[in-house]
């Protein structure tokens, strides 16, 4: 998902098209935000439905870098999350001109597989070895 970029100080306006064939929501990790904004389905608000649009609008009320996801089924293992990027206002009494404004180029280290979610969840709570044996994980406890 795209990196989102805000300045502390602007209000976030993010428009989600949901043109999944399923209900979707937004989390925000780190983020101080009204919790109407939180993003969890059924508790802070109801899931998006299927080819509708979302707005989530909340105040940038800090700075730094973190994360947001999916908050619905497994749609944060197909990829369903990016990094949010709150820059430091230049007016900031604390602001280091060649330090604060420097160009960030976030990194987000995540597992991927091509297997479908839902079967690498019922493998895993079947506490099958499928995983293990694919990696061949046991070929090397076994040379222990």
């Amino acid at each position: 998902m795209p990196t989102l970029t805000f300045t502390e100080g602007d209000t976030a306006e993010i428009y989600v098209h949901n043109e999944l064939n399923e209900t979707t929501s937004l989390h925000w990790h780190g983020l101080f935000l009204p919790n109407k904004e939180d993003g969890v389905p059924y508790l802070t608000q109801m899931p998006i439905k299927p080819h509708t649009t979302h707005l989530y609008k909340f105040p940038i009320i800090q700075h730094g870098t973190h994360w947001y996801h999916s908050h619905s089924g497994l749609q944060e293992q197909i990829g369903m999350y990016g990094s949010f990027i709150m820059n430091k206002r230049k007016d900031d009494k604390t602001f280091r001109k060649g330090i604060d404004d420097l160009p960030n180029i976030p990194i987000v280290l995540s597992e991927w597989t091509n297997y479908n979610p839902e079967n690498v969840h019922r493998m895993l709570h079947n506490a099958t070895d499928w995983f293990a044996i694919k990696k061949e994980l046991l070929k090397v406890m076994s040379k222990q």
